[in-house]
């Protein structure tokens, strides 16, 4: 039998007895006898996936990832020209009467016929749809296999490419590895790896959502300030071919959500020193590795609508990033930390600050709204799996009316406190179907880890008890109001 407590219990003579009479099946624990040597060969840990098998596991996700498509928008004619061309391919209008002819590759062709290479060689679809484009951009476009050309430089930016994809691989391997190496193997498993993935999609979409944004942005300073991050995003930081370059960016940052969160501010240097040395950064572009890391964190944060009282130090900043990154691309989000490390009031922030399009925020206003959306479970020791899951079919059933009026709207249930239910009765349960697939946005709180189980579903930010540096910023920032 399946012990899930990992203990072996000798079986008393008088249980053998009865149970070879048949009138108890089974006592208070399970039997477990030793597997066979033809069956210990095959034994699996089902907490997680070994280092032998992490390496293939990538490898093949690496391949179903470069095949399917990564970011789908709307966006116009000129927007996707400039997109490319940010992305180092050669392509703009021609001069001719109608603007419809495109010269790409030093070759001039008609949009339609422009339209159908991007789709057959470069791997974008883009379909018409008025004055705008539907485009759709694959793993293909990724991997930058494009026409052979048979220029010297165009092969060379394609053997760089090849050999960076083959560290991004290595990256991703390399760091689950370490990981559960840290963690004793608990609560690491395929799903992380599935995490870095989905969020490596995520900010490539919007990397690639930079121009659609940046044509609506006024001349005011808040405006200018988005304006600039966009361009610094844009140019990248590693060497090499600019798409390339974007996409390492956009990989350093899915491991700082999936991996770096997780773990307390040691840990989390061995898998930031592993990801400088693995992707090959070092002396100055290391320091713009960091500043890059550092600006998408603080761009997040400062879009935010805080009061004045509160202060916007690291701890608060980085909440805010996660909070807002998972929210929009509806991944669940478990926060644990003791209390004053800014979990709560992340919380608050976020909902007041996340409203779609009437977001003050250009930053912010292409993403999820999540104002008034969300259901709020203070959990208690006397909380129930049945009073958990009635809170989560309640949002879903929320967000399924909202699909049907085709807004853009996320439905967030937050769970308050999570730790303190009762272990007896294990109300959370309740959560691990609703985690698995995630219908509706999820935020969890808890001043204390959860089991293995819960935690690995979802993408976890530890805070530890707030630094010297934060308490300092707090107390020269918070006044008292007359």
């Amino acid at each position: 039998a399946i012990n899930p407590f990992g203990e072996a219990k000798e079986v008393k003579e008088k249980n053998e007895q009865e149970l070879s009479g048949g009138s108890q099946a089974f006592v208070d624990h399970y039997q477990v006898k030793l597997l066979p040597p033809s069956l210990d060969m095959i034994c699996r840990h089902f907490n997680g996936i070994s280092a032998r098998h992490t390496g293939k596991f990538v490898e093949a996700r690496m391949e179903l990832f470069l095949r399917e498509p990564l970011h789908t928008s709307m966006m116009s004619l000129d927007a996707l020209l400039a997109l490319l061309r940010s992305d180092g391919l050669q392509v703009q209008r021609s001069h001719d009467r109608d603007g419809r002819r495109i010269i790409y590759e030093g070759v001039s062709q008609t949009q339609d016929d422009f339209l159908q290479k991007l789709r057959t060689e470069v791997g974008i679809s883009a379909q018409e749809y008025g004055s705008e484009l539907e485009v759709t951009i694959n793993g293909k476009y990724l991997q930058r296999l494009l026409l052979a050309t048979g220029n010297e430089v165009r092969a060379k930016d394609d053997l760089d490419c090849i050999e960076m994809m083959k560290r991004c691989q290595l990256t991703i391997e390399r760091c689950q590895i370490k990981v559960a190496e840290l963690n004793n193997g608990r609560g690491v498993s395929h799903r992380n790896l599935a995490r870095v993935f989905k969020l490596w999609q995520y900010f490539l979409g919007e990397y690639w959502s930079a121009h659609r944004l940046d044509k609506e942005l006024g001349t005011n300073a808040r405006d200018q300030r988005t304006r600039e991050f966009l361009e610094g995003r844009m140019k990248g930081v590693s060497p090499g071919h600019p798409l390339m370059s974007k996409a390492i960016d956009c990989l350093s940052l899915a491991i700082f959500l999936a991996y770096e969160c997780s773990l307390e501010d040691k840990s989390r240097k061995i898998i930031h020193d592993l990801v400088v040395e693995v992707l090959g950064f070092s002396g100055e572009l290391q320091t713009k590795f960091d500043a890059m890391r550092k600006r998408e964190v603080d761009m997040y944060a400062s879009s935010m609508e805080k009061p004045q009282t509160v202060c916007l130090n690291e701890t608060l900043s980085e909440n805010l990033f996660v909070l807002a990154v998972c929210a929009d691309a509806r991944i669940p989000v478990l926060l644990i930390g003791p209390p004053g490390t800014a979990k709560s009031l992340a919380v608050r922030i976020l909902k007041v600050s996340m409203k779609g399009r009437r977001s003050n925020s250009p930053f912010l206003k292409h993403r999820v709204g999540i104002f008034d959306d969300f259901k709020y479970y203070q959990c208690a020791e006397s909380s129930t799996s049945t009073e958990i899951e009635n809170v989560f079919e309640d949002a879903v059933r929320q967000q399924l009316s909202y699909a049907e009026l085709g807004s853009n709207s996320q439905v967030i249930v937050n769970l308050d406190v999570a730790g303190i239910t009762s272990s007896s009765k294990d109300a959370l349960k309740a959560l691990h179907y609703y985690l698995d697939h995630p219908k509706v946005g999820c935020i969890i709180i808890s001043n204390q880890p959860l089991d293995a189980a819960k935690q690995n579903r979802c993408l976890v930010l530890f805070r530890a008890s707030p630094t010297e540096s934060d308490l300092h910023d707090i107390a020269t920032t918070q006044r008292v109001d007359r």
